[in-house]
């Protein structure tokens, strides 16, 4: 994270009077203006509680004004920094006056509304709820919504490390996981992109510095950025400084400046060492940037600052007053760097930095060249136009063709109707093509199934290559555009209120609340009825697009059949056009139009259109606030029915993200930690056993709300498995935790609604069900099923070690198999309920559900090319069969012709899989047939043959080593190859100890292993009280060791409570708010001496080898575990001094140690390990108590009469030989260390 280059930018003073000097104050900046309140001009002693408000964009002297203070405001106060959600400003608690107790308000936020000069206390809803304590010189800030987050900060006693957040519109606290130690007040706190960046602050003792501490609101944990604060490749430790985000050039960049880099002996009453650099952080790349500024602000701390929002994404700072290094408070105001210069401000006009070249007033010349120009431009298109004739004339025709009827229209001729949102062909049984259709998430050990090298697989599989591109499942290809494409009118007024109230009273309504009955009025008014001039053109085209989006859907209405309408390609593609003329406008009517488009598209099955939609009304319904629940405090009724409806369309977008997510393999575009997901009242009615027809108004969406937030995890998952460096062990752990999920799910729904595994075949509705609820019964069962299929199936992508050889390992193979029953049952059960032609019609659109039986048999065929030749290949392959001739004969009056389209296209492709699968199974047999051809004893016999043992039967005597007569030695297996190797089967050979460039990254890497050892030991119950350490040798500073804090439970720690401890007993870095242990030092600084080495020690209290240590034995060689400590690798110290307070018996234990000693026995204290490894030496510390463990069970056995037998020395000897190269002795740790980072979510790194 070294600083690599520098940034230039100048300040520009605002003003400065006398009035505005001040330190400990808040900032904030809304709109153009800067409203300052609190903060102290003598120390301790508030200004007053009046607000101070900045025009940043005049630079006169009278550009700063004071404004009377309301009946009601918080008490006058210092300390208390403030943040901004739209134009309000909130602050909460501080310091009152000389006393160091803070203002104590019970959790209330103060809300400043700018526009009102009025202050709201905002009090939590419910007082029995935990709230954050009051404080001072805490941090605080917000998402820009609706959250707002408090760190840190000075209670009455001590420094605080808590992070809570508040709900403005609920109105309540929630406490989050705390940041990493040490508290901290003048700490300073950002919000960006879903995370929060903490840095800088006072402990009591030192400025903090070197870490950029982030906490991911989503995952809810903490990590950690280092950097070397030398003022050089990044920041000085400060405090009472400042951090925000900004934008710089279209990125995204975090600043902290100026602050006090060490305090003043007279503590608050003096000034310290400040600081006037200013520092951005690169979140792309991670590094520091150093800013140039030349003149500017006096060095200062104690200050406030907040960011000018510009629309061209080039953000201003501001900075106000502070405390200077001669302890005056200051009283200037700053901006840097893209604010109006003081002569466009004079003469009132926008900055010439920002605005663009105007324009002269027009004359008849320029007049004359507008014209000239608007010529070009429409020759320009009438030339596009051409070219787009030519391509389309010369394109060669693709194997598959558009579904979509062709429209005829007077004045055509055999026009082509087409969808101009995708049009490029696609490239027919193209991999990509395959992903784009059939999803990404089918492997085989690991493969992608339509890559190239999947696709080879299947090709050896069936005996053939599979041309799967030729089929449109989801509509992804659109015929080339038509530059003939007539311009589609309204019809006439009636018309389209018939059929708009037969779309608001249909159930379509309920399930699609797109438009407003109320609403929808205004609409129509706009489109028939204003004049089509230069003011209301704009408005007329929106409302004409919204409408003709309208008459798209309702065409798909079976029932909705009027001669007097066109065609829905045809509205919806003239919806398009006109779309596009008012792409600008963010309004509620252009939301509506996406909406409609989107569901037509989604409905028709063509759903790469619908991809296109979807991001357009996901930014839509962001910039209305739709999610958000509420907008203010208080809206008019109106505003409060409109509010609803946005938020109704809100809900759709949310359905629609996670569908296309989880389709194409794509992030969500709304993901869940930037939306409020209150739930709508009365989503449950649809439960209700009474029916639901004659209930107005009453909407509950197309898909379960609740599924779809676990939609969100999934497809979220299902992009992660991109990550080839993804382990199995990972995988497995977000499926089970998915599938838990599903289940916890699938439990709440009410017993008549809820999906199973299995459906019977005669399993009816029950009659009591509205035609909505029946709807719903089908829709939770098939969401349900592909869900579960989509899941499981993605357990293939594990084994990718395993991909070039025959078997798995058993434990893999059997999640494989576990997996792969729940996928194939809810295949089979999906095609079951397509069977039915009643519960096929219910879905009104066959086109929106097309791709769940397409999911579903393409699982049955995945499993039939794994396993031709079990039995139920046979019968998924009759499952298929007998789906595909019940879509060939499904047709009804109430289906539409792209109903049909959508039938046949799905019964052809089944068609086709029936063939590949049938050509697989032959091609298995025929195989078969010919192994046994010629070797017919093949399946009678095995090919495993046990190996006689290397231990003889015992003869009497307590203990016998085996006779060397019946060994057989496989030492030689050994030989050319480490022992990794050896141990590693196939090709693929396991990983060791990794190399790292540099010393930081080791560091790094070697404190996260430390803190995970000591979390294994945890779960082992290896603590006793504060007794046991672990220490590593500093890469670097090879004279200095990493170990923990004393007093701090082993189950807890992380790299931060990491201590460096250096030969000579000093504490030189790392975690200075607890000491080592005394004891723990002696030991491992005696043995870090004697063993240069030794990188990683070992010791602690555990039973068993405590246990055994009473005798002051050595381990005998009884198991192949033990032989890793076999000759001087293990010992025993002899001897008993009590608890090690003197550097002696640290120096006795590390000579019992010898140069070669792995491990040792200390009597009656404990046993103690070494390694090259944090990893090696926890390892064979574990590996010590289990063989104490094992040598305790065999003399109790022993001492009945029962004979122990020993591994005979050449044995011993080839164990030790494996089992203790520090390679294998890394490898075997990393299990238990894979474990704590999936059980902790990576807490220890932090």
């Amino acid at each position: 994270m070294a600083s690599l280059r520098k940034l230039n930018a100048r300040w520009r003073l605002v003003t400065q009077n006398e009035r505005l000097g001040r330190s400990s104050q808040a900032v904030s900046v809304i709109g153009d203006r800067a409203f300052i309140f609190g903060g102290e001009l003598i120390a301790r002693q508030p200004v007053d509680n009046r607000v101070d408000v900045v025009n940043l964009v005049n630079t006169k002297d009278d550009s700063s004004e004071t404004l009377a203070t309301p009946s009601k405001a918080p008490s006058p106060r210092v300390g208390s920094p403030s943040t901004v959600i739209g134009a309000d400003m909130y602050l909460f608690s501080g310091r009152g006056g000389l006393e160091m107790k803070p203002i104590e308000e019970k959790g209330t936020i103060w809300c400043y509304k700018a526009t009102e000069n009025e202050w709201i206390a905002i009090t939590p809803t419910d007082n029995n709820t935990p709230f954050p304590s009051g404080r001072s010189y805490h941090c605080i800030t917000s998402n820009g919504a609706d959250k707002i987050y408090l760190h840190s900060g000075c209670p009455e006693q001590g420094r605080l490390g808590d992070l809570w957040v508040f709900d403005i519109f609920k109105r309540s606290w929630t406490e989050l996981r705390g940041a990493p130690d040490p508290g901290r007040g003048g700490s300073s706190i950002a919000f960006l992109n879903g995370r929060l960046y903490r840095m800088n602050g006072f402990d009591g003792k030192v400025e903090q510095g070197g870490a950029l501490d982030i906490y991911d609101i989503e995952a809810a944990s903490w990590s950690t950025m280092s950097y070397i604060p030398d003022g050089i490749q990044g920041p000085e430790a400060r405090s009472v400084s400042t951090l925000v985000p900004l934008s710089i050039q279209g990125k995204s960049y975090l600043l902290t400046m100026f602050g006090e880099r060490d305090p003043s002996s007279l503590g608050h009453a003096g000034a310290g060492k400040m600081l006037s650099d200013v520092w951005v952080f690169d979140i792309e790349t991670n590094l520091w940037l150093k800013v140039e500024t030349g003149n500017g602000p006096v060095a200062r701390g104690w200050f406030d600052a907040d960011v000018v929002k510009a629309e061209d994404a080039k953000d201003a700072v501001v900075v106000h007053g502070g405390l200077g290094e001669d302890n005056e408070r200051l009283g200037d105001v700053w901006a840097n760097p893209n604010l109006p210069c003081e002569w466009c401000s004079d003469h009132n006009l926008e900055c010439a930095l920002r605005r663009e070249a105007q324009r002269k007033k027009p004359d008849d010349i320029s007049s004359i060249l507008n014209h000239v120009q608007a010529l070009t431009r429409r020759v320009t298109e009438l030339e596009t136009t051409v070219d787009q004739l030519r391509s389309y004339l010369n394109v060669t025709t693709p194997a598959f063709h558009s579904q979509n009827t062709p429209l005829s229209l007077p004045g055509t001729v055999n026009a082509t109707q087409i969808t101009p949102l995708s049009p490029q062909p696609h490239h027919v049984g193209s991999a990509a093509q395959h992903r784009a259709f059939l999803g990404q998430h089918w492997y085989f050990k690991g493969v992608p199934l339509f890559s190239e090298k999947g696709i080879d697989w299947m090709s050896s599989k069936i005996g053939q290559r599979p041309a799967l591109g030729k089929f449109r499942l989801f509509g992804s290809y659109s015929s080339p555009p038509s530059p003939f494409q007539p311009r589609v009118e309204l019809p006439e007024r009636d018309v389209v209120h018939e059929v708009l109230d037969a779309w608001l009273s249909s159930d379509w309504q309920c399930l699609y609340p797109v438009l407003d009955s109320s609403l929808v009025v205004g609409t129509i008014e706009a489109a028939y009825t204003l004049p089509p001039n230069q003011e209301t053109i704009h408005r007329q085209r929106t409302a004409e697009a919204c409408l003709l989006a309208a008459l798209a859907i309702c065409s798909l209405m079976s029932e909705n059949e009027m001669p007097e309408l066109l065609e829905g390609d045809a509205y919806a593609n003239a919806a398009h056009t006109y779309l596009i003329q008012a792409s600008d406008a963010s309004n509620l009517e252009t939301l509506e139009t996406v909406l409609m488009l989107e569901i037509y598209k989604t409905l028709s099955g063509q759903w790469e259109d619908a991809s296109t939609l979807h991001s357009l009304a996901c930014r839509i319904v962001y910039e209305l606030k739709g999610h958000c629940f509420n907008a203010s405090f208080a809206d008019q009724p109106s505003e409060r029915h409109q509010r609803k409806h946005i938020r109704d369309l809100f809900w759709l977008c949310y359905i629609f993200d996670k569908d296309l997510s989880v389709r194409f393999g794509r992030p969500p575009l709304l993901p869940s930690n930037y939306c409020d997901l209150t739930l709508p009242e009365g989503l449950d009615k649809i439960y209700d056993s009474r029916s639901l027809e004659e209930e107005e108004g009453f909407v509950h969406f197309p898909q379960d709300l609740q599924l779809t937030r676990i939609k969100e995890s999934l497809c979220l998952f299902l992009c992660s498995l991109d990550n080839p460096n993804l382990a199995d062990s990972t995988i497995l752990f977000h499926l089970r935790q998915l599938d838990i999920d599903l289940e916890s799910w699938r439990l709440r729904i009410p017993a008549d609604f809820r999906p199973k595994l299995s459906v019977l075949t005669d399993q009816p509705f029950q009659p009591k069900m509205s035609r909505l609820q029946r709807r719903r019964y089908i829709h939770l069962q098939l969401e349900y099923n592909y869900m579960t299929v989509i899941i499981h199936t993605a357990v293939r992508r594990c084994g990718a070690a395993y991909a070039m050889t025959e078997s798995l390992p058993d434990d893999l193979h059997s999640v494989y198999h576990s997996s792969s029953d729940l996928s194939l049952e809810a295949s089979r059960t999906t095609l079951q309920i397509f069977k039915d032609q009643d519960m096929l019609l219910q879905q009104d659109a066959f086109g929106h559900v097309a791709f769940y039986p397409a999911i579903a048999a393409l699982a049955l065929f995945l499993n039939i090319l794994i396993h031709p030749l079990d039995k139920e290949a046979r019968m998924d392959l009759d499952i298929l069969s007998s789906s595909m001739i019940i879509f060939q004969n499904s047709s009804s009056a109430k289906m539409t012709e792209l109903d049909i389209d959508s039938v046949q296209e799905l019964s052809h492709f089944i068609s086709e899989l029936v063939h590949l699968g049938e050509s697989t199974i032959q091609k298995a047999k025929t195989e078969k047939q010919a192994r046994e051809k010629y070797h017919p004893s093949s399946s009678h016999y095995s090919s495993f043959n046990m190996a006689p043992t290397a231990v003889s039967s015992a003869i009497d005597g307590p203990t016998t080593v085996a006779p060397s007569k019946a060994s057989h030695s496989h030492g030689h297996e050994l030989q050319n190859k480490t022992p990794l190797q050896a141990m590693s089967h196939g090709d693929v050979v396991l990983q060791g100890i990794p190399k790292h460039p540099d010393f930081s990254s080791q560091r790094q890497w070697q404190l996260e292993h430390l803190a995970a050892a000591f979390r294994h030991w945890h779960r082992e119950g290896y603590v006793e009280g504060m007794s046991g350490h672990i220490s590593v040798r500093d890469p670097e500073f090879t004279d200095a060791f990493w170990t923990n804090p004393l007093g701090r439970h082993f189950g807890l720690l992380k790299v931060s409570d990491m201590i460096l401890v250096n030969l000579n007993g000093e504490v030189i870095g790392g975690n200075r708010t607890r000491p080592p242990n005394s004891a723990g030092f002696l030991i491992h600084a005696s043995i870090h001496k004697a063993r240069p080495d030794v990188h990683a020690i070992c010791h602690s209290h555990s039973i068993h080898g405590k246990a055994w240590s009473v005798f002051g034995k050595r381990l005998e060689m009884l198991t192949q575990d033990v032989c890793k400590f076999r000759g001087d690798a293990h010992s025993v110290y002899d001897s008993y001094g009590g608890v090690v307070l003197a550097s002696e018996e640290g120096d006795r234990i590390a000579a019992a140690m010898g140069p070669k000693g792995k491990g040792c026995i200390l009597r009656n204290h404990g046993i103690l390990t070494v390694g090259q490894t944090v990893d090696e030496a926890a390892w064979l510390y574990t590996s010590m108590e289990n063989s104490c463990r094992v040598q305790l069970l065999a003399e109790a056995a022993a001492a009945s009469g029962i004979k122990k037998v020993l591994i005979e020395d050449e044995e011993a000897d080839f164990n030790f030989d494996v089992e203790s190269d520090p390679e294998v002795c890394y490898c075997e740790f990393q299990v238990y260390y894979d474990l704590e980072d999936e059980l902790s979510k990576g807490d220890f790194k932090n």
